[in-house]
């Protein structure tokens, strides 16, 4: 795409007049599009580039030009969509030039200073408004990240006279703020969900403010799809709460919060059982299990949609930890067929997904060792913001790309990946997890070698014949015993349909 058109922008007429009367609406939403859910994750200003040698910050933390702006987001829209992903959340783009925080800080998005307006280092209003409608064009919603906890010092009251109380906001002095954020991203730009950075910080003093949003947005989006709208009536909002099992269920999902909040327990499973953790931690097979346990198994209420994701722009990618426990990089095949498996185990979650920029073609930060190893403004916490890329593939990234593609497409055409009950098998370093959708009757079978060696798995179940989608010449008939006799190479995975 080149030079972009003029969008017209027009507010909503009720909106001057304050919150819209939402008493008498009942919320109304279908929250079994939630896990259908396949979201493409991007840092604004480390992504992608209009204006390359003078956009955007020019600064930031971690090792990208920080130069990324949403004109660039908008030119890779149709990448984005090939690689079959349905939603993009993009990281805060409210105006933050006024934050005390310092430049750095600012280009981050996090510690904003005016909630109703777009940060012109991004583009401004006009550019995210095209890149709303471009998304909408290609059938992808949009989730806009937001810090209610915390700000860089909001300057500008809202529309409608309101402020936060402080930059660390207290509730419920400052939640008729947020809900009018709410209100007014999704009534003007048509945003279809929420990403709610530290939301923990919203569970103030026994009360859990995420319900109060939660609801009012719920309720929001049942009176648009009740006018006639099609996008901004999603209702999903999503929790970043950085803990473990316990603190997540106690503090956001509690006394009716929030549906999702990111499974932070199970990426650690996934990244500890396939390379390690930040730390170090390893797990074996065993550990793997635990990402395909239900959420009430995991310790989590039952009615939770937990989102899975395999990193961040806060955590290592998934290269570096490959490196760091297997000392193998780019040149080496087991570096690639890692990042397969990880796209195996994510795209067989029950429950909605997150790819973060990069993963799909096997990105990893390259002087990133560990703190102090590459450079003043890099940590562990921001050393994956890394440039992102849209074309130009070597051999070995393409072969990656198409593999998620692949996946992706399989995965949105089979409800027993996205939702299906998991029935899990262990044998030695291979898990197998048939999956069975009870509405449709669709089932699945996949299976994961974790172990160092190639090993053959005997898996005994109700069928005759089972085809690899990847391969579909490759198909397997029952055996003698009963058994399907699988041999996967070290690392190796498998996806499987049922042929008779």
């Amino acid at each position: 795409m080149g030079i972009f058109q003029s969008v017209p922008i027009q507010a909503n007429n009720n909106y001057a007049q304050g919150f819209m009367n939402l008493d008498d609406i009942e919320p109304k939403i279908d929250v079994s599009e939630f896990y259908k859910l396949r979201i493409y994750q991007v840092m604004v200003s480390s992504f992608q580039a209009s204006k390359w040698f003078f956009g955007g910050y020019g600064c930031g933390y971690g090792p990208s030009h920080h130069r990324g702006d949403l004109d660039g987001i908008n030119n890779a829209l149709d990448y984005i969509k090939s690689l079959n992903m349905n939603a993009l959340w993009i990281t805060p783009i409210f105006d933050s030039n006024y934050s005390y925080k310092g430049k750095r800080l600012q280009s981050t998005g996090y510690f904003c200073n005016d909630y109703f307006k777009v940060d012109k280092h991004f583009g401004g209003d006009q550019a995210f408004k095209r890149l709303v409608d471009a998304c909408h064009e290609r059938g992808i919603y949009v989730i806009l990240d937001v810090a209610f906890g915390h700000n860089g010092k909001v300057k500008k009251n809202s529309p409608s006279g309101l402020k936060p109380t402080d930059e660390v906001a207290k509730f419920p002095e400052s939640l008729d703020f947020c809900l009018e954020v709410i209100q007014y991203w999704t009534e003007n730009f048509e945003v279809d969900g929420w990403r709610l950075d530290q939301c923990y910080q919203l569970n103030q003093d026994g009360h859990n403010y995420m319900h109060d949003i939660k609801v009012f947005f719920e309720k929001l989006c049942t009176k648009r799809r009740e006018e006639g709208k099609k996008w901004g009536t999603l209702g999903y909002i999503v929790g970043e709460h950085w803990a473990g099992v316990d603190e997540i269920k106690e503090t956001t999902y509690k006394d009716d919060g929030l549906l999702s909040a990111f499974d932070f327990p199970a990426r650690y499973s996934l990244v500890a059982s396939i390379a390690q953790c930040e730390d170090g931690t390893t797990g074996g097979v065993d550990r793997l299990s635990y990402v395909f346990n239900t959420p009430q198994n995991k310790g989590y209420y039952d009615n939770s949609i937990p989102n899975m994701f395999i990193g961040n722009h806060d955590l290592w990618r998934l290269g570096n930890l490959i490196r760091s426990r297997h000392k193998s990089d780019e040149s080496s095949k087991i570096y690639w067929d890692i990042h397969k498996l990880a796209f195996s185990v994510l795209a067989a979650y029950s429950g909605p997904i997150t790819v973060y920029y990069g993963e799909e073609y096997g990105d990893v930060t390259l002087n990133w060792f560990g703190d102090n190893s590459c450079g003043k403004y890099i940590a562990s916490d921001n050393c994956s913001r890394t440039n992102g890329n849209i074309s130009k593939f070597d051999s070995r990234q393409r072969d990656l790309i198409q593999f998620v593609k692949k996946l992706m497409k399989f995965r949105n055409e089979n409800p027993a990946l996205y939702r299906g009950r998991d029935s899990v098998t262990i044998q030695g370093d291979i898990l197998v997890n048939y999956k069975y959708d009870d509405e449709t009757g669709n089932k699945v079978i996949t299976m994961f070698n974790i172990g160092q060696n190639e090993s053959t798995v005997n898996y005994m179940c109700d069928h005759k014949e089972i085809m690899n989608i990847m391969n579909p010449k490759e198909q397997y008939q029952v055996s003698d015993n009963g058994t399907f006799d699988v041999t996967l190479k070290r690392m190796g995975t498998a996806y499987f349909t049922v042929v008779a």
